[in-house]
């Protein structure tokens, strides 16, 4: 009798399934099986074999998880040992090694529809000049092609850009933002398109200034040129008396039910609290921005575990067509200090403190407050007991309202 590999054995298994054929060899092919019931009782005893080899499989988790509760474009080998920190889903080490990328993207009327916001980790909305919003979109986990169109800086998202020790992609600026970004924040690594060179390129099919796109690729193409990797011996001083060595601690995951090693020494980004969300029932979230223009509107499904995006009453759309969602929302509540700056309209918005927050995560709200102590300290979301709150794993929009529009806010 032959036998012969079904499988082929994993690393460090030390089983094997076997299946058994006549043997051709031996000219005396009665031997094998004599009768038709010692043929069916052998193949009901490779059946129940089998049955409980994929029982044992699927009990290792050979087969991955089941859940359905990520969004596919986001799952990654549940053997990977990394975390990410913007987003609580497994990652890999090439990826836990990659520095985050933050792009500055248009929100204005001619500039939509937007590219590569479905591959950005975490997005902060916040307003500008006008009633207008912005988007300060994050790329680590994932590359897009086309990112865009891509805006110039304001003052108030380095702040952002800085706990994340993220690059900075923009084209110009404030004259604020980049005589900071020039003096005491020289320490960014700022990919400004204005000094970038081949890094941004100029859409025929748009009018300036809402024309300019660039890539994942290109950005990581410039932080090797520029040699901005963040290694712990090239950190500012502030960066580490902050507190930003300290992030190599086991991040418990709940779902996997065992630890993760937190990410690589070369990251720099302190990381949320992921999980299974808690709270008070929602099903959808409304924030006006003052101006139905760029009115949002959320509304949650139960079976994918997102929320799909709304935006000036139409489905949130990208240039390919395809609708926006998001695992998670997180809204904050910020002062406007002092009024807009006299024929810019620049508005100057508080970053650090703490003030009320609500996080919309799996269905559910979570009332309380968020907190960032010092500019380089992430900004994190707590309840209203102390506790940090839980998101669920995926990516996350970050909503900056000012306080005035707090009546603008609503959920059902």
């Amino acid at each position: 009798m032959t036998i012969k590999t079904l499988l082929p054995e994993r690393s460090g298994a030390k089983s094997k399934a076997y299946y058994c054929v006549p043997s051709t060899s031996s000219g005396n092919k009665d031997i094998f099986l004599q009768s038709q019931f010692e043929i069916v009782g052998a193949l009901v005893l490779l059946a129940g074999t089998a049955i409980l080899f994929l029982a044992a499989l699927a009990a290792a988790g050979f087969f991955g998880s089941t859940s359905g509760g990520l969004e596919k474009k986001r799952s990654v080998a549940t053997t990977s040992e990394f975390q990410s920190p913007l987003t609580g889903l497994p990652i890999n080490a090439a990826i836990a090694d990659r520095r985050a990328l933050a792009v500055m993207i248009d929100n204005h009327l001619d500039s939509r529809p937007p590219s590569g916001l479905e591959a950005a980790d975490l997005i902060w909305e916040v307003p500008v000049e006008g009633g207008i919003t912005r988007f300060l979109a994050v790329f680590q986990s994932q590359d897009a092609e086309r990112i865009g169109p891509v805006r110039s800086a304001r003052v108030y998202f380095i702040d952002w850009v800085r706990e994340l020790d993220a690059v900075f992609a923009h084209v110009g600026g404030h004259h604020e933002a980049l005589r900071r970004l020039r003096a005491e924040d020289r320490d960014i690594a700022d990919a400004d398109a204005f000094r970038a060179g081949g890094t941004f390129w100029r859409a025929a099919s748009r009018d300036a200034p809402h024309s300019t796109y660039t890539t994942t690729e290109r950005l990581r193409a410039l932080i090797e040129s520029r040699g901005w990797i963040p290694l712990e011996a090239d950190r500012p001083p502030s960066m580490v008396s902050s507190g930003w060595s300290n992030h190599k601690a086991v991040v418990a995951v709940p779902s996997a039910g065992r630890p993760l090693t937190g990410w690589s020494a070369s990251s720099t980004i302190p990381a949320w609290r992921f999980g299974e969300a808690s709270g008070e029932p929602v099903e959808t979230v409304s924030i006006g921005w003052g101006s139905p223009l760029f009115s949002v509107r959320y509304t949650y499904d139960s079976k994918s575990h997102v929320w799909s995006r709304e935006l000036a009453g139409a489905p949130h759309r990208l240039s390919d067509g395809s609708e926006l969602t998001t695992t998670n929302i997180a809204v904050m509540f910020v002062k406007v200090l002092g009024r807009p700056e006299p024929g810019t309209g620049t508005l100057t918005i508080e970053t650090m403190g703490e003030g009320e927050a609500l996080v919309f995560s799996g269905g559910k709200l979570t009332q309380g407050v968020w907190k960032k102590p010092t500019p380089a300290a992430r900004t994190k979301f707590y309840k209203e007991n102390g506790e940090e709150v839980v998101f669920r794993p995926g990516a996350t929009w970050i909503e900056v309202v000012p306080s005035t529009l707090r009546e603008g806010v609503t959920w059902e």
